[in-house]
Order: C-alpha cells, then sequence, then structure tokens
C-alpha cells in the first residue's frame, strides 16, 4: 500500500482515518458499557483516545512524502506485513463500511408509533440572566463559544403503543434522565427546568437515573419535590449513582415520595389498571429484575432501564414500553452524521429518541446534564409521552 501512495496520498490517509476512527470509536463506546468501573478502566480508555488519535498523526509525520521513511525498511518484516495489513483493513473500511454506517444514519427513521407534537427551547440562561455554571468541576466548559449546555428542549410527544389498556389512553409521562447532580449546572438551572416542567400536567414522573455525580450534592435530590405528579413517581438509579453512596441515594428518593424500582419487578397500579413495573440497572448495579412471579399474568409492563443496552432484555421479556437515559444522544453531534462517542455496547444504536421492536416500544432520552457541560446539536431534554390506543 505504502508503494503506491504518490499522489493519491491525502485521500488514503482520510480514507485510513475514517476506517481507524469506525473501529476505536466504537471499541471507546464498548468500554463505556461495560459493568466495571474500577481504576484500571480509566487508563484503558486513556490508552484508546491515544491510539484514535496518535496513530493517525504518527503516520502523517512518517509518511507524508511519497516514499517511507529511511528506518522503515530496518522494521522487522513481519512488523512492516502488520502495519501494511491494518492500512488496508482501515482504508477498506473508510471507503466501504463508513459511507455505509453514514447512509444507514440518514435512512433512520423513527417508528410509525410515536410523533412530535410540540418542541420548545428554553435557553436557561437568558431566563434567568446569567448562565448557572455553579461551582462544579469543569464549568468552563458550559463557556465554549456555542455550547448549548444550557437550552433545554421541551418536547411532547404521542407514542402510540400496542396493547395498551384502553383505561390508560392520555396517561401523561414526564420523562427526565440523568441529571447528574455535581454544582454544575448550577441549582438555579436546574430550579428552573423543573419549575417549567410544572407548567405542564403530567401523571407519571419517570427518572432513569444518573442523578447525582458528587458526594456533597445529595441535598439537590430535594429538587425533584419541585414537581408534582398527579399519579405517581418513579426512579432507579445508574451507574455514577454506584460511584457513590448508592443505597442513600434510594433512601433519599423513597423519603420524596418515589417508588424506587431498582432491580426489582412490582405490581402496582394507575388509572384503576394493574401493571409489572421494573427497575433494570445492569450491567452496573445488581440484580437483574426476576419477574418469574408474573408468568402467565397478561399485565402491561413497564420498564426503567438505565441504559438503553437492556433493550433486548425488555424485549425478551415482554415488556410494552421501555424508558432509559444513559447515552445522552452522545451530546456532541455532526449534522447529517449523528453522533460519535456513544457509552453503549450497542454503540449510537441506541442513542436518542424512540425505537421499536414488536410490541416493545423504548424512549432513549437526551439526559438534563452529564459528567461534562458540552452540548453541540444535542441540547438537554425533558419529555412528555402521552400514551395512546392504536
Amino acid at each position: 500500500m505504502l508503494s503506491f501512495m504518490g499522489d493519491w496520498y491525502f485521500l488514503i490517509f482520510f480514507l485510513c482515518c475514517l476506517g481507524h476512527a469506525l473501529i476505536w470509536v466504537r471499541v471507546l463506546n464498548w468500554m463505556h458499557g461495560i459493568r466495571s468501573q474500577a481504576p484500571w478502566t480509566h487508563f484503558v480508555r486513556l490508552g484508546l483516545h491515544l491510539i484514535l488519535s496518535g496513530l493517525p498523526l504518527l503516520w502523517f509525520c512518517l509518511f507524508r512524502f511519497s516514499a517511507p521513511p529511511a528506518f522503515w525498511h530496518s522494521w522487522p518484516m513481519m512488523l512492516r506485513y502488520l502495519f501494511e495489513g491494518y492500512l488496508w483493513v482501515i482504508g477498506l473500511m473508510g471507503l466501504i463500511v463508513f459511507p455505509y454506517v453514514w447512509v444507514s444514519y440518514l435512512l433512520r427513521r423513527e417508528p410509525a408509533s410515536t410523533s412530535i407534537l410540540q418542541r420548545d427551547v428554553k435557553n436557561i440562561a437568558h431566563a434567568i440572566g446569567k448562565r448557572p455554571t455553579g461551582s462544579g468541576p469543569r464549568g468552563w466548559k458550559a463557556n465554549l463559544p456555542y455550547n448549548q449546555a444550557y437550552e433545554v428542549e421541551m418536547i411532547e410527544r404521542d407514542l402510540v403503543l400496542p396493547d395498551l389498556p384502553k383505561p390508560l389512553h392520555g396517561l401523561r409521562i414526564l420523562h427526565l434522565s440523568d441529571t447528574h447532580f455535581c454544582g454544575r449546572p448550577g441549582q438555579a438551572y436546574f430550579e428552573y427546568v423543573f419549575k417549567l416542567c410544572n407548567q405542564r400536567p403530567f401523571d407519571v414522573l419517570a427518572l432513569t437515573g444518573d442523578l447525582i455525580d458528587d458526594s456533597d450534592h445529595y441535598h439537590w435530590l430535594e429538587m425533584f419535590s419541585l414537581m408534582k405528579p398527579r399519579e405517581a413517581r418513579w426512579a432507579i438509579t445508574g451507574n455514577h449513582d454506584a460511584l457513590y453512596d448508592l443505597e442513600r441515594v434510594r433512601r433519599m428518593m423513597r423519603t420524596l415520595h418515589f417508588q424506587v424500582f431498582s432491580g426489582i419487578a412490582v405490581k402496582t397500579e394507575i388509572h384503576g389498571v394493574p401493571l409489572i413495573i421494573a427497575g433494570n440497572e445492569a450491567p452496573w448495579n445488581d440484580p437483574i429484575p426476576n419477574l418469574s412471579a408474573f408468568e402467565g399474568e397478561a399485565l402491561y409492563r413497564i420498564a426503567l432501564v438505565h441504559s438503553p443496552d437492556q433493550y433486548s432484555w425488555a424485549v425478551k421479556e415482554k415488556f410494552n414500553l421501555v424508558l432509559a437515559g444513559h447515552n445522552h444522544g452522545g451530546q456532541i453531534r455532526i449534522p447529517g452524521f449523528g453522533s460519535i462517542f456513544v457509552p453503549s455496547k450497542t454503540g449510537r444504536s441506541y442513542d436518542q429518541g424512540v425505537f421499536q421492536k414488536g410490541n416493545t416500544v423504548m424512549h432513549v432520552s437526551k439526559g438534563l446534564s452529564g459528567g461534562h457541560p458540552v452540548r453541540y446539536f444535542c441540547r438537554p431534554e425533558a419529555t412528555w409521552l402521552t400514551l395512546r390506543c392504536q
């Protein structure tokens, strides 16, 4: 491959960079979806980032001319063959696989079971007269030019669901996720967002994890009491909650009158209709809900999962509606291409929006915050889901 670069160098280099990125971004995404949160995983991820950015830079520096540098010929033959073989692989991936991934995204459509009725963007910084940066770490990133971290989408969606019991027609669920309370954004940001949420009626408030991200901000959970659902409060925790005192988070949520479904499946009732509600926080927090006690019961099933990677579990267990978070929509999206870095074993397959397999419909929230206050073409969101019968 190196022998015929010549005038084609920059095109070949570009294709190889695309193919190289496809491989290592996919590996990075997968790493962020595994159970382990041990310190070694941080070093592995750092190494993956170095491979992702370092190898193209090294190649460009070494082979920016038509001929390889002199020391190239002193490398062991096997090493040269491996390197050239890798270049062929990533070059073909850039030429064939990357366009396929791109076109697949362009052709991706949300299922007919959903429609967006209204999408309002609220700039919280403008509304309160200042940037609610707060005092948490990395707050400076929120001040980057054109950052949309404080621009919240208030979305009204209809979900037409198979087998929805008629008494649940019109049930409104406010789905929020990934608040990551850590002092950044500041408290004023969340108070204003929750105030806006309260201005629209909803029957159920559903939180799908990663509520806190700092051991000094447990008390911020009390802000959830600002919202007033007419029927119920549901919650699960996530992988960032597990980095701190997980049981403390759950206890505090119960004192705020939330039903916390962490690792359990419970029969409950809404609008007089018996339901099975389950919470799956895998792979980080055990256990996965055991539904054997409900075998043979033809009850409507709703799952709260933190990671959309658990969608296959929900389909297998015949859940009708799944609410998920964790992926933040990628936080940075490229117009026409979509998300890049998504903390998921399934990559960007379920980064945001609504998905359907058989009779199982899943809504994935982009969340309200994140470990890094950076959003480009991927605003935070609060979403009202109105359930409709077919």
